[in-house]
């Protein structure tokens, strides 16, 4: 796909802003009604990048369904680039756990390898602000990897129902760059930093990201009609220059790009509004 024009960049940004006021549900049919308006295909693409839409999933879990003998899948929690997100309970423990199911077009060899990779490396994380990641096996011909479940809404819904004191939004960018750095000791980027990956929780009140090094992945699943978004991970509103363009490596960014979604969201939390 061709990176879009700078008129069709301010026409992107203009929807993200009036698309920011709509409900998750509403998402979907007014993008394919943009679609169907005749918007350039670099604008719907990219709304569907920015709101983690994929093309409808071939594949689903029924709730009492067995995976890998030793999970039982109890509901669907929600669905994005990567795959479908289930409540799910494993067996030995009777511990309740999130199992993300990731979508069967991942399952060449290559992205196997480094998904499987990722997932090692991940396992290893230990920090209160990042979803812990408990497992990971193969269910059919797709794989899946279970993960600490969070009862909690995403920042941005959190933000918008909640009147939050300077102190306790500072509290907040400080917990989430501190999640962040933690990862990045490790040598781990997450590379779509942005409101949606980051849930609030409803006891503690602190936050937790997800998805910490599966950007990548979640980018090769991306389509619009027949054609495929390769080599870009991200989400629109969230993505340094650099990543945006696709020249983050002539740059040698890496950690740079998580830095700047953080400043972004940095931003939307102390202002109300995104910074474009």
């Amino acid at each position: 796909m061709n990176i879009p024009s700078k008129d069709q960049f301010s026409r992107i940004f203009e929807l993200i802003s009036e698309f920011d006021h709509k409900r998750e549900s509403e998402l979907p049919e007014a993008i394919r009604a943009l679609r169907d308006q005749g918007e350039p295909t670099e604008v719907v693409t990219y709304l569907r990048l920015n709101y983690s839409l994929a093309a409808a999933p071939e594949f689903e879990l029924l709730p009492g369904e067995r995976i890998a003998d030793r999970y039982t899948i109890e509901g669907m929690i929600g669905a994005g680039g990567m795959g479908i997100v289930y409540r799910a309970k494993q067996d030995r423990t009777q511990r309740d756990v999130a199992l993300k199911l990731v979508h069967p077009r991942l399952s060449t060899p290559e992205l196997l390898g480094r998904f499987e990779e990722e997932i090692v490396t991940l396992g290893k994380l230990d920090h209160p602000g990042i979803v812990h990641i408990f497992d990971a096996d193969k269910h059919g011909d797709s794989v899946f990897f279970t993960m600490q479940l969070v009862d909690g809404q995403p920042l941005h819904r959190y933000l918008r129902e909640h009147t939050l004191t300077r102190h306790q939004k500072l509290d907040l960018i400080i917990r989430i760059a501190d999640a962040v750095q933690a990862a990045h000791d490790r040598g781990i980027i997450h590379r779509d930093l942005k409101p949606a990956n980051i849930l609030i929780d409803n006891t503690s009140g602190h936050p937790v990201i997800l998805d910490f090094g599966l950007a990548t992945l979640a980018g090769a699943l991306l389509a619009d009609d027949d054609q495929q978004i390769t080599g870009l991970s991200g989400t629109p509103n969230y993505m340094s220059p650099e990543q945006f363009l696709g020249t983050a490596g002539e740059f040698g960014a890496g950690q740079s790009i998580d830095v700047y979604a953080l400043g972004v969201i940095a931003f939307e939390i102390l202002a109300g509004h995104s910074p474009y």
